[in-house]
């Protein structure tokens, strides 16, 4: 990465970009090493990624359904989901399904549109997971 300037950054702008090696970019389109500022923005972003991937979506389907899939395979990784098996699948569907129906019985809104959401993303990753027996 090219830098303008090898010293200390102290510019008061907003970081928009950060490298481990302690370079940043700022709003103003200048590039520095500021390596302490790097890590904070950095530490902020893995931070801001976790919370983003650790909070159920329930109004907008298709976007609950994507963070959902993704915590699943963050949660649980790959080498689980490729140990199981089609019956598998249908069980955890199953169960997920029951899930939701049981809170939509008792009238809790939230967990039932939670259950359903985490359903649909337990298909979307045995659909992954049947893609990669496919093609390997």
């Amino acid at each position: 990465m090219l830098i303008d300037e090898q010293v200390m950054d102290d510019s008061p702008g907003d970081v928009i970009a950060a490298y481990p090696d302690g370079t940043i970019v700022l709003d103003d389109g200048i590039t520095t090493w500021a390596p302490q500022r790097a890590l904070a923005f950095l530490q902020a972003e893995v931070n801001r990624l976790q919370t983003l991937l650790n909070s159920p979506e329930v109004n907008d389907f298709i976007a609950g359904v994507m963070i959902e899939a993704a915590h699943q395979r963050e949660r649980w990784g790959g080498w689980h989901d490729a140990g199981k098996a089609p019956e598998d699948w249908f069980w955890l569907l199953g169960y997920l399904a029951g899930k939701a129906l049981s809170a939509a019985k008792r009238g809790d809104q939230d967990k039932a549109l939670h259950h359903i959401i985490s359903s649909a993303a337990v298909l979307a990753n045995w659909h992954i997971s049947q893609i990669s027996k496919v093609s390997a």
